[in-house]
């Protein structure tokens, strides 16, 4: 008798069947929803069950804006005719300032930016890839699951191959210490947002990505792996798990590095104990 895991593998890679439809209703979930689970499953709860406001983030915000900037740009572009002035015109054009806590906090954001932004342009000018799909919608059934996403760039690549893109506008992942780390580049092998957006591409495109890529904004530094099939086994057991929790309604506090700039500190039973 054949796992479920076995089937989604077949599904995905040509096997004779897929996995069976589930009677189920689908439990919809995206990247974003999962690793704020794994985070802390009451944070979910609170987030995405409960839809409580979260706070005004100029990262938030900051993020909205240098995504839309590129995709505006990789529209449109041209490595023989497209300026620096025309990317910092649409940067100026796209800025959203409704989460800066002061005048003096937005303008540090916006000079940010556009460094970031003209060391970006540099990086463009050299490799100047065809941008085949920008900010692009997937979804697709795994198991009793319907996994959403968006892929923020889709390149053709000199040799004819597809990468996938994805921006990361803020600081490098956390640490236990819940200090800036560097990242490993081995761990893009393991990273599971690139593995969902594989499958999703995959799914909707009947197209296997050759490269897949996290792309540093800040830093101008993007690191691409590629991925084989047996790297994507544990990705039906991950979304499972969740999954499951999630449909069982376990809803635990969980502690981590990230807690005090969580939306729900307030609310959190775990931090009040902390600090009686």
């Amino acid at each position: 008798m054949k796992s479920k895991q076995s089937d989604l593998f077949e599904h995905f890679f040509g096997k004779e069947k897929s996995s069976p439809k589930s009677e189920k209703r689908p439990l919809v979930l995206s990247y974003s929803q999962i690793s704020t689970y794994q985070q802390c499953s009451l944070k979910y709860k609170f987030q995405y069950i409960e839809r409580r406001p979260t706070k005004p983030s100029p990262h938030l915000d900051f993020g909205q804006t240098i995504h839309n900037t590129l995709k505006d740009f990789h529209k449109e572009f041209d490595p023989k005719r497209t300026s620096l002035e025309d990317l910092l015109n649409l940067y100026e054009k796209n800025w959203v300032a409704e989460g800066y806590e002061s005048k003096e906090k937005e303008e540090e954001f916006r000079r940010e930016g556009e460094r970031i932004l003209r060391d970006y342009y540099q990086t463009a000018i050299r490799n100047p890839n065809v941008s085949l799909y920008l900010e692009e919608n997937f979804k697709f059934r795994m198991g009793d699951c319907e996994i959403w996403g968006k892929i923020d760039r889709i390149d053709r690549l000199p040799d004819g191959g597809w990468e996938i893109i994805d921006y990361k506008a803020g600081k490098r992942r956390i640490g236990e210490a819940g200090l800036e780390a560097d990242l490993n580049p081995s761990a893009i092998d393991e990273n599971f947002q690139l593995s969902l957006y594989y499958l999703g591409c995959k799914e909707k495109f009947k197209r296997a990505p050759e490269k897949v890529s996290l792309y540093y904004l800040k830093y101008n530094q993007k690191l691409s792996t590629t991925r084989r099939p047996e790297q994507l086994r544990d990705v039906e057991r991950i979304v499972g798990e969740v999954a499951s929790k999630i449909r069982e309604k376990r809803f635990e506090a969980k502690k981590g590095p990230l807690c005090p700039w969580c939306d729900y500190k307030e609310l959190c039973p775990a931090l009040k104990e902390t600090r009686r």
